[in-house]
């Protein structure tokens, strides 16, 4: 059946190029994002803030939070592995995607850590599977920890997020003037979530080196009205997007990324 599917490419999704093992020289970058991003996906990322910002406590509480569902976790797995197969394949789908995201190409900035999603889904599940969820102490502890990350998600709708990567280019773009533009999937949907700019997803073929329309949750017609900019991820984006369209009237710098303005109006035909 795997031969059939993989045959038929329906394991291949448009603008996500083939996964491979990492690369020797970025297993130190593959661990930096995993610890980044984890601490930054459970709120737990207290570092560089000061002591007396009350964040700063309520993200060592969820360190501490992070801590123990790691520990609670590896003893509730060590305990219930090897009682029954349902047991056996919900601690296989808790951990299977931890040496995944580890061992794979995987990893571009620490926002791919939401590949690891499944293990806060299903850690609870095998805590709440093992002995270790039974008695008074454990739901003081539950309680404790609810009542904490609840806390924690009102200071974060009060938080100043203005530092956050997507802020940034979002900023750029207006203060830019630019409306219509292009970006790999991720940043499209995230900086034109707003609605005052319009940014349509890309395919980023990186084995072809080659632009294209996402066919995939998008409409022909963002492309056939164009844009003149397009926001690039990394050098390699960056090197396609100068071969296909030349090289840009200007460049915005945001963090890690750039964005390319023309003063062009570019348009992709999707069939």
């Amino acid at each position: 059946m795997i031969a059939f599917v993989n045959a038929n490419a329906w394991f291949i999704l448009p603008g996500v190029p083939d996964p491979t093992f990492v690369a020797f020289d970025d297993i130190g970058k593959n661990l930096y994002l995993f610890a980044k991003g984890l601490l930054l996906y459970s709120g737990a990322f207290f570092f560089g803030k000061p002591p007396s910002d009350i964040t700063a406590i309520f993200s060592v509480f969820c360190f501490i939070i992070l801590i123990v569902l790691i520990i609670f976790s590896v003893l509730s797995i060590k305990e219930i592995f090897s009682t029954s197969m349902l047991n056996m394949a919900i601690c296989i789908a808790c951990l299977v995607m931890v040496p995944a995201y580890l061992s794979s190409n995987r990893p571009i900035d620490e926002y791919t850590i939401r590949y690891i999603v499944p293990f806060f889904i299903l850690a609870p599940v095998v805590i709440g599977r093992s002995s270790l969820s039974k008695g008074w102490g454990f739901s003081t502890l539950g309680f404790f920890v609810i009542a904490m990350l609840l806390s924690s998600v009102v200071l974060s709708e009060k938080k100043d997020i203005s530092s956050d990567i997507i802020n940034q280019i979002k900023n750029s773009i207006r203060e830019s003037n630019l409306k219509n533009g292009y970006a790999s999937f991720w940043f499209a949907s995230s900086v034109s979530i707003d609605g005052d700019v319009s940014i349509a997803p890309l395919d980023v073929n990186r084995d072809l080196n080659a632009l294209a329309c996402y066919k995939w949750l998008s409409k022909a017609e963002w492309y056939e009205r164009g844009g003149n900019f397009i926001i690039t991820d990394d050098n390699l984006m960056r090197d396609i997007t100068i071969k296909e369209f030349g090289k840009p009237s200007k460049v915005i710098k945001v963090g890690d990324k750039q964005i390319f303005v023309y003063e062009k109006n570019i348009t992709f035909n999707c069939n």
